[in-house]
């Protein structure tokens, strides 16, 4: 009963509410559209994601610019990633709209988000709406519904197992659904769906726009580090979700070593990470700073620019320092024989365009099968801390002002890297 009850619930949100509102902003969309004039092609791109997610979708959004220079392009976005993308020059205005809230009342807070987006959108008078989306959505389809825009593309809700279970009924509020099932990195998803409302696709660079201000403040912050030849390394500790947060005790031990190496290291992540940052920092003394919680997005993404590496979680970080042309280390909880098309695989979230090794445990941790379904830490404890030392000490062994790297090690099986990504390491 619970399930089924869920289940009910989970359709008056993603399809009931849409189609109620969608009926009345249409006709608001078409009585502004008669009393316009001059009126521009107007496209919607929602991305309802985290930070990492929308960094991945830049291509996509300057490849529609680049097809479309004269239509206006809106862009939807959560809250938090919003710094990221106001000043991105390939769209004209940026909207947030939240999709969090508490479970139970959900159905209510959507309605009244939606409502107040569908009344914005409508007097912006969309034509096309695209929502860049591959697994399973909660509300972008609804946004893309009561925007008004004749033409709404999206992936099919048939895509995937969970997404076909999740979200059934989705594809009736899109005109144009894109069924493709091939496990594909990201940024080449994006891509391929805007071609599917007529773009041409060429550059997948990465992109970030930071002002003078962001970078002085990453200097100034960076200026408290002592001066020696090290090279400067970032550790992002935080994720999104527990399963993928490495413990603290092994970032501390592989910080010790990397430290006593004659590297210069500096600690990245949210607020909520800065009590776990600063028992690193404390405890390692000299040549070590936290910054943790303690700069913007774009800030963050200046620090990481004055960065040679950064060794860290499966998170946003690692595809801003990407977005900044700054190698990688990641710690994956997603076993190599896992599945690609999961949400954590990195066939399809591994940083983009840079150098970069994915350390994963060879196999899923009993009970997990296809990818680490746990709620804390849990396959992600295969990795251990002398694998990220080897892999950040091989990377930076060529790199200037850092300390000669010791006898070169064999890699062991758990480092992997796509080798047809441009720009990456050949390991």
């Amino acid at each position: 009963m619970r399930k089924l009850a869920q289940r009910v619930v989970s359709h008056i949100e993603r399809i009931t509410i849409p189609k109620s509102l969608g009926f009345v902003f249409r006709r608001v969309t078409r009585w502004h559209r008669m009393r316009g004039a001059g009126h521009r092609f107007t496209i919607l791109v929602i991305k309802l994601d985290l930070i990492g997610d929308v960094i991945l979708s830049v291509p996509a959004l300057r490849e529609l610019r680049r097809s479309f220079p004269e239509s206006r392009i809106l862009l939807v976005v959560q809250p938090q990633a919003k710094q990221l993308v106001d000043a991105c020059p390939y769209v004209d205005r940026v909207m947030p709209f939240d999709p969090a809230g508490p479970r139970l009342l959900r159905p209510f807070a959507w309605t009244v988000r939606l409502a107040r987006v569908g009344w914005a959108l409508a007097k912006e008078r969309v034509d096309s709406a695209i929502v860049l989306r591959w697994d399973v959505d909660s509300i972008g389809c609804g946004v893309a519904y009561v925007s008004g825009a004749s033409v709404r593309a999206g992936y099919s809700e048939s895509v995937n197992p969970d997404k076909a279970k999740a979200n059934r009924g989705n594809d009736r509020l899109l005109t144009k659904v894109l069924n493709n099932r091939r496990p594909e990195h990201e940024v080449i998803s994006a891509l391929s769906l805007i071609g599917r409302v007529g773009a041409v696709t060429g550059s997948t660079d990465l992109e970030l726009w930071l002002t003078e201000q962001d970078r002085s403040k990453a200097e100034a912050l960076l200026s408290q580090m002592t001066a020696n030849s090290g090279a400067v390394v970032a550790v992002g500790i935080g994720a999104s979700e527990c399963k993928r947060q490495w413990p603290i005790t092994r970032y501390r031990a592989v910080c010790k070593t990397l430290k006593d190496s004659g590297f210069r290291l500096v600690m990245l992540g949210s607020v909520r990470d800065a009590e776990a940052a600063r028992f690193v920092a404390d405890e390692l003394g000299e040549g070590v700073i936290n910054l943790a919680g303690c700069t913007s997005l774009r800030e963050t993404a200046a620090i990481l620019a004055r960065c040679r590496l950064i060794v860290g979680n499966d998170s946003g970080l690692v595809h801003m320092a990407a977005a900044v042309s700054v190698p990688s280390v990641v710690i994956s909880c997603h076993p190599r024989n896992g599945d690609p098309l999961h949400p954590n695989s990195p066939h399809r979230f591994a940083p983009w365009g840079v150098r970069n090794v994915v350390l994963q445990p060879l196999s899923a941790t009993p009970p997990c099968e296809g990818g680490c379904d746990a709620n804390d830490a849990h396959c992600i404890l295969a990795i251990e801390p002398h694998k990220v030392v080897a892999a950040t000490r091989r990377l930076l062994g060529g790199a200037q002002g850092s300390p000669p790297s010791a006898e070169p090690e064999s890699l062991p099986v758990e480092y992997s890297a796509n080798p047809n990504r441009k720009g990456l390491a050949n390991w």
